[in-house]
């Protein structure tokens, strides 16, 4: 097994160690390990150069948007990894403020590795951060792993705000899937008030790529965070509520592709909603019960 490892970083001294370390400590050692450095004005790049691993700063126009920067940096890691390791199998993207067990990437493999998951096309996985509650089909960002079949597939994507949800649904229109598995890794980067313009952001986000109302109502029992409860999901769909109805619209096109997918999904993702219940009841078999052994009248 052959896989890289992405990093993206910006003045991340106090949680870029621990991210490294834990990356340098897997039972399954990474072929190509690169810190991509979005010029960090602090000791960033010296705490990974002390560690043996390899940097490299980008320059760019810097956004005011953090999702902006983040996308051109990974996009970078990208080709480097393409031109250092042409052969590798998975990518492993983590985030700088992240640090995962030492049997992370092992488990995933083994998980992936599955005849399950083999006929079930799931080409992208991830553990679960420790405060999060998600369900199966929504992987987390934090420590994302990509078979090379996905890659080949999403790679290259817009740089933009929402790149990663982007990522996703390229690759479930591509007939892949993709699921998280409970294993946990930590997000050490300690709660603020920033996540809270953060999620305004994508509320934002979620609006310029098509999401319809109903499906962010029934983003709503799927995603938590308990620091505060469900106050993420409530920025994002009020959010999401201003620029739908006020006309808060900026000159950034709507993504085509993920507008048209989303909106099919949706349909799906209601009609599902709405026929579970039954499910559960077992009411629906029992009407076939009915209807098949009703007496004549």
């Amino acid at each position: 097994m052959k896989y890289g490892v992405i990093v993206t970083a910006r003045n991340e001294q106090d949680f870029i160690g621990d991210c490294i370390d834990s990356v340098l400590s897997q039972t399954i050692k990474p072929t190509f390990f690169i810190v991509i450095d979005d010029n960090s004005s602090d000791m960033t790049k010296e705490i990974t150069r002390r560690r043996g691993v390899l940097v490299h700063t980008v320059k760019h126009d810097r956004s005011k948007i953090r999702g902006v920067n983040i996308s051109k940096a990974l996009s970078v890691g990208i080709i480097a990894l393409y031109q250092h390791c042409p052969n590798f199998d998975f990518l492993l993207t983590i985030d700088s403020d992240t640090r995962i067990p030492k049997n992370y990437v092992e488990f995933l493999y083994a998980q992936w590795a599955r005849p399950n998951t083999r006929r079930n096309k799931i080409e992208l996985v991830s553990g679960i951060p420790r405060e999060k509650v998600v369900s199966r089909s929504h992987v987390t960002n934090g420590a994302r792993l990509y078979s090379r079949k996905a890659v080949d597939v999403f790679f290259p994507f817009p740089c933009r705000q929402g790149f990663d949800s982007y990522i996703l649904y390229k690759i479930q229109a591509n007939g892949m899937h993709a699921r998280e598995y409970r294993i946990r890794y930590e997000d050490i980067r300690p709660y603020n008030v920033k996540y809270v313009y953060r999620w305004f952001l994508v509320g934002r986000c979620r609006y310029l790529q098509g999401f319809p109302f109903d499906w962010m109502i029934l983003c709503f029992p799927r995603y938590s965070r308990f620091e505060p409860a469900f106050l993420g999901y409530q920025i994002m769909l009020w959010s999401w509520i201003c620029h739908r109805f006020t006309g808060w619209r900026e000159n950034e096109p709507v993504i085509t592709f993920v507008n048209s997918w989303l909106k099919r999904q949706s349909a799906i993702k209601v009609r599902s909603a709405l026929v579970k219940p039954f499910k559960i009841l077992g009411i629906k078999e029992k009407i076939k019960d009915y209807l098949k052994y009703k007496p004549s009248l």
